[in-house]
């Protein structure tokens, strides 16, 4: 009996300098009977004749639409019976298509399978630094784990075919930006029951432009609310029971990212949304103190001095006074 065929979809935008790797650990997997599928998003600098150098390899070029068009121009050309995806700067084991096909062959009841995968980085010297393995136990009907977090990793999943003709294709709207395969994800979850395996089948490469900047973290919480507006218009059955704890999840995510910008403001005040959402979870309110004790102890440090000045010149004490209130008026905002 011929095996099922599995098509690999494999988006890409001016990554001229790193898709090749990610096409090699598409060519070198274990299963044969795959098919490459490359998407090129209106690249701009020479990505596509890297691209076109690998004859396994059917490429597509369009305008410049977006991940998630890029991926559904992917299905749409593509002809297996299961359907995977690989962003152009990550990479995969030899036997992830394999294992997964077997586990999906075992398992009927499950639409999709994912795995843990491997963070990674490059160093200056272009050595790997391995980051860490991402685990993720959730299997079966995981609506509501999905919802709360995103934990299957866009280079993990391996889908039926069935499952995309059941639930649709990939949002393309631009506010969604790069959190399209969560919102895919979810839609798949309120439909199909999620297999997951315990094995690093995939590396997800960080770079320069993972990097987080207070701008990108807005422009997140905007597509994160995106994400789960979407989800409860596609299944309220599934997802709108949960809405409290899933913006409970999304500010307290964001203002996590904020506090590793050290903006220790806006970190505060994204915690003290998500007690209000949910205020039953530890978490978030020891995070919360922390954010005061961090602030009441920056605050001290420059008060001490002053007050120390002021006792040893008391003639100064009226000009000392106007440096105390700018401080001051920084604790009691606190607990505004």
């Amino acid at each position: 009996m011929p095996k099922n065929k599995v098509s690999v979809v494999i988006p890409v935008f001016n990554r001229a300098d790193l898709v090749s790797d990610a096409i090699k650990s598409a060519i070198n997997q274990s299963y044969e009977n795959i098919e490459i599928i490359v998407v090129d998003d209106g690249s701009t600098d020479l990505t596509g004749m890297v691209v076109q150098q690998f004859s396994a390899v059917r490429y597509f070029w369009q305008e410049n639409r977006g991940q998630g068009a890029a991926r559904n121009k992917g299905i749409l050309k593509s002809t297996g019976d299961f359907i995977a995806f690989l962003d152009s700067d990550d990479l995969w084991l030899p036997e992830k298509i394999s294992r997964q096909v077997e586990f999906l062959h075992k398992n009927k009841q499950f639409g999709m399978v994912y795995s843990d995968c491997e963070y990674f980085e490059i160093s200056e010297s272009g050595n790997p630094i391995k980051k860490k393995v991402r685990v993720n136990p959730h299997q079966g009907w995981i609506s509501k784990e999905l919802f709360l977090e995103n934990f299957i990793a866009s280079c993990t999943p391996l889908v039926r075919r069935e499952v995309f003709e059941e639930c649709g294709v990939f949002n393309e709207s631009a506010l969604l930006r790069c959190r399209e395969d969560w919102e895919m994800w979810l839609r798949i979850a309120s439909r199909f029951q999620i297999g997951y395996m315990p094995e690093t089948l995939a590396k997800y490469r960080f770079h320069s432009e993972n990097s987080t900047r207070s701008e990108d973290l807005k422009l997140v919480f905007k597509s994160y609310g995106e994400v789960i507006k979407s989800a409860i218009n596609f299944a309220p059955e599934c997802f709108s029971l949960y809405t409290n704890l899933a913006q409970a999840s999304r500010y307290f995510k964001i203002g996590k990212g904020f506090a590793t910008l050290d903006e220790i403001h806006s970190t505060r005040r994204f915690f003290r949304k998500a007690i209000l959402y949910n205020p039953f979870e530890p978490d978030y309110f020891l995070s919360f103190l922390a954010t005061i004790t961090r602030t009441i102890r920056d605050s001290l440090e420059k008060l001490i001095p002053l007050i120390k000045n002021a006792k040893a010149k008391p003639s100064l004490k009226s000009s000392y006074f106007f440096k105390f209130k700018p401080i001051v008026q920084r604790l009691m905002r606190l607990f505004s």
